[in-house]
């Protein structure tokens, strides 16, 4: 586990700039590979609407849930993610302190 985490957070604080910029770009990556990966049609299951042909509803609910969720992420989230990460990046530049 620790090894995956130093892979996808290399020595990167939480609330230093890199780290905050860091997980923005997770958050949109992980958003456009639902994406690619069709996910979007399932969100028909928010209307009570399931695509046609598909047996397996739960699985369905599931990965437009996941698809709703990645996508408030990157649209709400990554932005004040990135808008952190400058302010903080402004703050460590004024003030001489890095946050890592």
């Amino acid at each position: 586990m620790t090894r995956l985490r130093r892979m996808l957070f290399p020595s990167a604080t939480a609330f230093s700039s890199h780290g905050l910029l860091l997980r923005a770009f997770l958050l949109a990556a992980v958003f456009f590979v639902c994406h690619a990966f069709g996910m979007r049609e399932y969100t028909s299951i928010l209307s009570g609407t399931f695509p046609a042909g598909d047996h397996a509803r739960e699985l369905l609910a599931c990965m437009g849930m996941v698809y709703v969720i990645m996508y408030l992420a990157a649209v709400v989230v990554a932005p004040i993610l990135l808008i952190a990460a400058g302010l903080v990046y402004l703050v460590e530049r004024a003030t001489g302190v890095r946050g890592d």
